[in-house]
This record gives C-alpha cells, sequence and structure tokens, in this order.
C-alpha cells in the first residue's frame, strides 16, 4: 500500500546550533514572536510562494473558522470533509454556522474519496475542504474539477505539509483557498500560529 511509503519532509528541523537558539527564544519569549517583523516578513514570503492574499491567525483552527466565515455563506450550508480528520475541522465549520459532511476516505491515502465526494454534493454544498493528510497528496485535479462544475469552494487544508520545491507540485496550487498550521508539531513550527491564503475575491 502507497500509505506506507515515505512522507515528505517538507521543512525537517536542521538541527543546526543556530536552529536550536531559534527555536528557544520563539519558545521562551511568545510575546515577542507572535507580532513584530517577523510575522510580516512570513506573511510577505506566502503571498510571493502561493501568489494570493495571506493572512495570519492564532492557530490553524483560527484560520479555518475566518475564511468560513467570510465565505458569507447562509446558516444550514454544507461543507463536505473526510471523515478522518482532526476535530477541530467540523468545529470550526459548526461554529461559523455550517453543517459538516463526513465523506469516506481512500485506503491507500487516508485522504478524500472523490466518489464518495460526487456521491455527498446536494445543492446546500458551499465548500469542500481538501485535507492532505500526513502530506500525501490528494487528488486535487479531480476536486477542483468537482468544485468547478458545481461552483463550490475549495479549499486546501495544509496544515500537515507546506510545499516546497522538492515537494509534490499539487499541494497547495488548485485551491481558492489554503489554510496551514504553525504549531509545535506542523511542518514549520512557530509553537502556535496558522494562516490563510486566499487566491479568490470570493472571501470577504
Amino acid at each position: 500500500m502507497s500509505l506506507f511509503r515515505a512522507i515528505h519532509h517538507t521543512f525537517a528541523p536542521l538541527g543546526t546550533r543556530e536552529f536550536r537558539g531559534d527555536a528557544l527564544r520563539m519558545s521562551y519569549a511568545v510575546h515577542r514572536y507572535k507580532r513584530g517583523q517577523s510575522t510580516e516578513i512570513l506573511q510577505n514570503e506566502l503571498e510571493k510562494k502561493f501568489d494570493g492574499a495571506a493572512v495570519l491567525f492564532g492557530s490553524g483552527r483560527e484560520s479555518l473558522l475566518a475564511l468560513l466565515l467570510s465565505l458569507d455563506a447562509k446558516p444550514g450550508e454544507e461543507v463536505i470533509l473526510q471523515g478522518y480528520t482532526c476535530v477541530v475541522v467540523p468545529n470550526a465549520i459548526q461554529a461559523a454556522g455550517l453543517v459538516p459532511v463526513y465523506v469516506d476516505i481512500e485506503q491507500d491515502t487516508l485522504n478524500l474519496s472523490v466518489d464518495a465526494v460526487k456521491e455527498a454534493i446536494t445543492p446546500k454544498t458551499r465548500a469542500i475542504i481538501c485535507q492532505h493528510t500526513f502530506g500525501i497528496p490528494a487528488d486535487t485535479k479531480a476536486l477542483r474539477k468537482i468544485c468547478d462544475d458545481h461552483k463550490i469552494f475549495f479549499i486546501e487544508d495544509c496544515a500537515h505539509v507546506l510545499p516546497d520545491s522538492k515537494g509534490p507540485s499539487e499541494i497547495g496550487s488548485l485551491g481558492d483557498a489554503l489554510i496551514l498550521s504553525f504549531g509545535r508539531d506542523k511542518a514549520i513550527s512557530g509553537v502556535s500560529g496558522g494562516a490563510v491564503i486566499c487566491r479568490t475575491s470570493e472571501v470577504t
């Protein structure tokens, strides 16, 4: 099964003395690293890399909630997500007044099953959240087509991975918006933090 192939490492810690020093400063000076020049640099770099407007948040879950609220969706509209995901995803959907609709996953990748997504779409479907589980690329091309055909907002959940020049090109390239997480166990750790990158004027 492809599930057992090596997971793309993205930006793994380098382990140098400089890296350890930076990590310690971030851990013990939280009040300093959450604002200021460093956050502005990060925001600018994200915008250049992903060709969209970036907004930073205190966590990945806050970024998802803010994105969903910005869609100006009607109460009761639905968001399709995979059943195998972190509880913060459906929590954010419900907090935004929307309805989470769980669909099955592929056995080999633990990502959204495209066939299951097709069966779950209704006139109330407002968005699809595509999670790249553990950094394994989901079938974004097929999901992008579904969203285009049905006029559905396409969100890529890149909390498990931050694409780099050596990684799979399909990650982070086709979503109307991306959500990122910089938690202590993420691809890039800021101890906490998150971001939204938007590529469409649909977000208000």
